[in-house]
This record gives C-alpha cells, sequence and structure tokens, in this order.
C-alpha cells in the first residue's frame, strides 16, 4: 500500500532471531512462534542530534540551542527542506527550528543542513521531557515531499 505522502508500507511475517525494530515499535522482542511486521519505506532520512557527539546528553535546564543536522546522500540533498520541526514521538509538543546554515557536517564532502532548536523552547512546548530517549525530525521538502529522521537522545541532570 502507499498513502498520499508516498510512503510504502509492506507487510510480513519472520522467525528471525535479530529482526531490526526502531524506537516506538509496537514490539521489539521475538515471540516463540512466527511475528508479523510492517515495514514503511520513502520518507526516512539521516539526521545527527548534537553531530560529532554520543550519546546526544541534553540538560533540559540548558539556555543554549541543540544542533541538529539533516544529511545529505546520493538520494536526499539536505538543503531542499523549507519546513522542519523537532520532537519527542512520545509527546505532543513540536518546535520549529530557529535558524539553519548549510555545512558539510559529516566530512563526506556533500553540503547538509544544520538546524538550530532552543532548548529552553523544547521544554516548554512540550516537545522533550525527562524521560526522552529519541527525538524525531519532520519537515518538508521544496518540491512538497515529506521526511521524517529520529536519532537517540539522552537527559542529564543540570550541573
Amino acid at each position: 500500500a502507499v498513502d498520499a505522502a508516498g510512503n510504502a508500507y509492506v507487510t510480513g511475517r519472520t522467525t528471525s532471531t535479530d529482526f531490526p525494530t526502531t524506537p516506538g515499535a509496537f514490539k521489539t522482542t521475538r515471540a516463540n512462534s512466527p511475528d508479523a511486521f510492517v515495514a514503511k519505506f520513502g520518507n526516512e532520512v539521516a539526521i545527527d542530534i548534537k553531530p560529532g557527539s554520543f550519546p546526544n546528553s541534553i540538560n533540559l535546564k540548558e539556555k543554549g540551542v541543540l544542533p541538529v543536522a539533516i544529511l545529505t546522500d546520493s538520494n536526499f540533498d539536505a538543503r531542499s527542506v523549507t519546513f522542519a520541526e523537532l520532537g519527542d514521538p512520545r509527546l505532543s509538543g513540536k518546535l520549529v527550528f530557529l535558524r539553519s546554515s548549510e555545512q558539510d557536517v559529516d566530512g563526506d564532502g556533500d553540503i547538509d543542513l544544520m538546524l538550530h532548536f532552543r532548548v529552553p523552547d523544547l521544554v516548554a512546548r512540550g516537545a522533550i521531557d525527562a524521560s526522552s530517549t529519541a527525538l524525531r525530525l519532520t519537515g518538508t521538502t521544496f518540491d512538497g515531499r515529506q521526511i521524517e529522521g529520529r536519532d537517540s537522545v539522552r537527559i542529564v541532570p543540570p550541573r
């Protein structure tokens, strides 16, 4: 099946003991019988929260900005993104980026898009909280394509 945004959905079953799952998956462990799955293809893009660091630690009392890179690859030009917002997929809040710049974030020779989100605004809008473990970026390109990317985060106590 294909939805209005052009994403393809495939269903099936597996007996694999190491079938990959994603954050927020309905079930992440294998049953004793074959498991069913639904896979979505089409709008995933690579993002990197706090490029160059892992884990991606965030202090919710921080007054600064959270850098998030949308990475360009052979199938996607990050510079085509015209709108993007960030938030924990478990929560209802989202925040639009404060500012952007174009630079080669990952050193591969391609120009990526670096976005900055104010940490206090992410907290105030309910886009992140103390139990957040991942953030999802959603957006739109010049030609109307919907995109989505995820990366892990680790919430740390204030200093």
